[in-house]
């Protein structure tokens, strides 16, 4: 900045005031010295963004003023007890059920914690379906008494015979057919190369289903029991969820890459009682909007007074303050476009950006009022008026490349801020001085047109 500011401003000031002697081509291209073809595209070009800038003030009421969400901020902590970033609800326990399903439908809700997420699912279809199988489970296991080896030798064979009556069955499926035969072969690797003894196959039926007791008798058990409910909760989290008078609380947190402001209007619009850390924030932005544009005001008025003290000139006051008012409702137009809302940093910025175009545009008017007239030793180049804010551009061009993300996008958005300003200062200034010299001096601008 020294180098490319202070110190040619410097030599600027300390050499031989003396007058150019040829023109520069720059000079020649905001001065009038240039083709009737050229004259009419600038003319052109002018009003295109004139009306663009008047088009564009109906983006002032929706400029927003906050934090923007950048890839280094962190998301909303759903899984923190006291969910950080949520919105909270209180309301009757009656209406619990109406307002999730209208939050539900919003889409920048990405979750919803109320007291019965805590309770087992389907917990009351679990509970009478077993008390459904409570009627056909027995309390205690009938035990039969051990069948002698002759019977036990027909039972084993009349059972590889279904078995293989089963795995030849056209019906029986695969998984069938697999299954007969896995029992199949079980049953010949236990009953070869000879008979169970009788003292086998009670062991067997003791490894088999001497649990079942227990099983029949627990669900007997849980069959009697009611489903859980939301008393049945642990009492602190009890506490956090339902208050002594019966209010409930709905925690609302935001989906995935939704900002912080947009989330909590949109819940406020649909439930005014949302209160929380995002519906402080949004507050927050609605007061410094409102003061904003009161600041904003009253600086606009300080600096049209201050430029017409200094240039004494209405039509020096025009060609000054109409820039900075294009640049002003063009940038709320690309800042709700893009869905920016203005922080601390972009505040500054579009100021600095502000001042710069007013004072150009200022240099910019204070020559062509004197155009007429020999130029003073003292006076700077017209190109000196576009060439501030593009040097301020590449100035701030190489924030761009930092690491960190907020210092990366204040660069972009600095140099943008420039290029923009020093295009208004080299499109409406020297545009609007024609204008306002074919409307002053009628006769001049007829020659000329001549």
């Amino acid at each position: 900045m020294a180098v490319l500011l202070v110190l040619p401003a410097a030599l600027r000031l300390t050499a031989t005031r003396q007058a150019e002697a040829v023109p520069h081509w720059l000079d020649d291209a905001f001065g009038g010295n240039r083709p009737s073809q050229a004259r009419t595209a600038a003319d052109l070009l002018a009003v295109a963004v004139l009306a663009l800038a008047v088009l564009s003030t109906i983006f002032l009421p929706a400029t927003r003023f906050g934090e923007r969400q950048l890839p280094s901020s962190p998301p909303a902590l759903l899984d923190t007890p006291d969910a950080r970033g949520a919105i909270h609800i209180l309301a009757a326990a009656k209406d619990v059920p109406e307002l999730v399903d209208k939050l539900s439908a919003l889409p920048e809700v990405g979750a919803i914690r109320t007291a019965t997420q805590f309770l087992p699912p389907d917990s009351g279809a679990k509970v009478a379906a077993l008390r459904r199988l409570a009627a056909f489970t027995p309390f205690e296991l009938a035990r039969r008494p051990a069948p002698d080896e002759t019977m036990l030798r027909d039972s084993i064979a009349d059972l590889q015979e279904q078995l293989a009556a089963i795995t030849q069955a056209s019906a029986s499926s695969d998984e069938l057919r697999a299954a007969a035969n896995r029992l199949r072969r079980a049953i010949e690797l236990f009953a070869a190369p000879q008979p169970p003894m009788r003292e086998a196959i009670t062991g067997l039926e003791a490894a088999l289903f001497g649990g079942l007791g227990g099983v029949a008798a627990r669900v007997q058990e849980l069959a009697v029991l009611q489903p859980p409910s939301v008393s049945d909760l642990d009492p602190q989290l009890l506490r956090r969820f339902v208050s002594p008078d019966g209010l409930w609380r709905i925690e609302v947190m935001p989906r995935s890459g939704i900002g912080e402001l947009s989330f909590a209007a949109a819940l406020r619009q649909t439930v005014p009682q949302a209160a929380g850390e995002p519906v402080v924030a949004l507050m927050r932005n609605e007061m410094i909007q409102h003061e904003a544009y009161l600041a904003v005001a009253t600086a606009l008025v300080a600096a049209a007074m201050l430029v017409l003290a200094a240039l004494r000139s209405v039509r020096g006051l025009i060609m000054t303050v109409a820039p900075a008012a294009a640049f002003i409702t063009l940038a709320a137009a690309v800042t709700v476009l893009l869905g920016i809302s203005l922080n601390a940093a972009m505040l500054a910025g579009i100021s600095a950006a502000i001042a710069v175009l007013m004072a150009c545009s200022m240099l910019l008017a204070r020559r062509f009022a004197a155009a007429g007239a020999p130029v003073k030793p003292a006076a700077l180049p017209l190109r000196a008026a576009v060439l501030a804010p593009v040097t301020l551009a590449f100035a701030a061009a190489p924030l761009m490349i930092s690491s960190r993300p907020a210092v990366a996008e204040l660069g972009a958005a600095l140099t943008l801020l420039m290029i923009i300003a020093a295009f208004l200062v080299a499109v409406l200034v020297p545009a609007m001085a024609r204008w306002l010299s074919a409307l002053t001096e009628p006769e001049v601008a007829k020659r000329r047109s001549v």
